[in-house]
């Protein structure tokens, strides 16, 4: 049995559903997603491509979620977006319960710590009841990741083709600063530098080199100028000149 704050929880989620409920053509997403980077990215994502989502992030039981839900004559979402610690310790009892009770809702789970999903657990998880198990993202392959998981999700839903320009623009507020790389910073540095080729089209008193560069090679060495040699005397019928 569901504790008070838990039944508040499902209230508040349930008024949100309302709130944001789109037109029938659309689609309809409800997410449990504790881990809040993934939430970020797959809520971005979602609509980027025009599927409405609700997104929750704490530990409601989806099963008191949809019976709240129908007792409240609400559109039941189409897809159920679910991260698997969400539903404890066995989540495919819940992908069960859900084919049996609401077959036209499409279950999705994500293990947000898996990168990768192995092809036998993935067979599992659709024979359990689940259209596909997805692996959570990783900061450092943002884009990649969530384009092959939200092409997949898309295909569930019958929507329409994934529109990669739309997906890039909404994830780049959640893509990670890197800093500078140091080549980067040495070209930016070295834009403000005199290239040694403009330096010699460059006349020598613009560039003061004399004051300014203390490793300049010195002049180079001058020979002495050698004594001009006396002037050849001679002797003409005995007078010398």
């Amino acid at each position: 049995m569901a504790d008070e704050k838990s039944l508040q929880d499902l209230q508040a989620l349930i008024q949100r559903s309302v709130a944001q409920m789109e037109p029938a053509h659309q689609k309809l997403v409800l997410m449990l997603q504790p881990a809040r980077f993934q939430g970020q990215v797959w809520e971005a994502a979602l609509l980027s491509q025009g599927v409405s989502v609700i997104w929750e992030p704490g530990y409601l039981d989806p099963t008191q979620l949809l019976d709240q839900m129908k007792q409240q004559q609400l559109n039941l979402p189409d897809c159920l977006l679910i991260e698997t610690e969400v539903l404890g310790s066995n989540p495919y009892a819940f992908c069960r319960w859900s084919r049996a009770q609401h077959p036209e809702i499409k279950v999705v789970l994500i293990s947000a710590n898996q990168q990768e999903i192995s092809l036998p657990e993935h067979h599992w998880a659709v024979y359990q009841g689940a259209q596909d198990l997805l692996p959570g993202f990783s900061p450092e392959a943002l884009i990649p990741d969530i384009m092959a998981s939200i092409s997949r999700l898309l295909t569930i839903l019958n929507w329409r083709p994934l529109q990669q320009s739309e997906l890039e623009t909404a994830l780049l507020p959640l893509l990670p600063q890197k800093p500078q790389s140091e080549p980067a910073a040495l070209e930016a540095a070295a834009a403000s530098v005199i290239s040694p080729r403009a330096a010699t089209l460059l006349p020598a008193d613009s560039l003061n080199l004399s004051r300014t560069n203390p490793r300049s090679d010195p002049p180079a060495a001058t020979e002495p100028e050698k004594p001009a040699k006396p002037p050849r005397k001679r002797t003409y019928r005995g007078v010398t000149y």
